[in-house]
């Protein structure tokens, strides 16, 4: 068994040094013909540059910020324009949206109406501020002077009855006294009334406030973080 291997073994022996023994590029011996020169590779040498590679990478996804504020209008309506895009940068309080204000508009002209029609019921032009007498107003003074001139008509005719013989007839110091009654009542009642006349009307002036300040809502702004 061991003859055959050995006869192998030769074999792929001399197969390998007859392989080893050609060139690659060379002629055979004996074709008489020589190899052809090459030519010359051209190289260019640079010094080594040391530097950082930027590794960019293109992804598709959504981006989030690190915080976020949930903005919304404080009054519905209809959205006239917007003022700024996704990604721009704003200052605070800056304007992004505009609602159409026109019915806010109108709500604060009818506002203002009816707080100068109370105030002309109380003869001002405009709302008193801090402590207010409602006694210094016209109607009241005007009611109170009234009441006044009756208690001193009265007063005199209470002379002229106590009189002997009276001087004035009973009925006619009957009526004068409940002129005075009358009188006095109605300033008390212009008193009331004025007081009433000016809660309204500050009441209204509140009313006018917060009109305006739904007319100013609808301007979006930008928060001030």
């Amino acid at each position: 068994m061991s003859r055959p291997l050995l006869i192998l073994f030769l074999s792929t022996t001399a197969t390998l040094i007859a392989a080893c023994g050609q060139v690659p590029g060379s002629s055979p011996k004996g074709s008489g013909q020589s190899a052809a020169p090459q030519a010359p590779i051209k190289v260019s040498v640079a010094p080594i540059d040391r530097r950082d590679l930027p590794e960019i990478i293109n992804v598709s996804g959504t981006l989030y910020a690190d915080e976020d504020i949930l903005i919304s209008a404080k009054q519905p309506g209809r959205v006239l324009s917007i003022a700024v895009d996704v990604g721009d940068v704003i200052d605070s309080g800056a304007t992004l949206a505009q609602i159409d204000p026109v019915d806010y508009e109108l709500a604060v002209r009818e506002r203002q109406a009816a707080a100068q029609a109370a105030l002309a019921q109380l003869g001002l032009e405009e709302l008193p501020q801090g402590d207010f007498d409602p006694e210094t107003l016209p109607a009241v003074t005007k009611a109170r002077a009234e009441a006044d001139n009756a208690k001193a008509r009265y007063e005199r005719a209470k002379r002229l009855s106590e009189q002997t013989p009276p001087l004035i007839a009973e009925q006619d110091f009957a009526d004068i006294r409940t002129q005075w009654e009358v009188a006095t009542n109605q300033a008390k009642v212009e008193l009331l009334t004025a007081r009433a006349a000016l809660a309204s009307a500050r009441a209204q002036a509140s009313t006018v406030a917060t009109a305006q300040q739904r007319l100013a809502d609808t301007t979006l702004k930008a928060p001030i973080i």
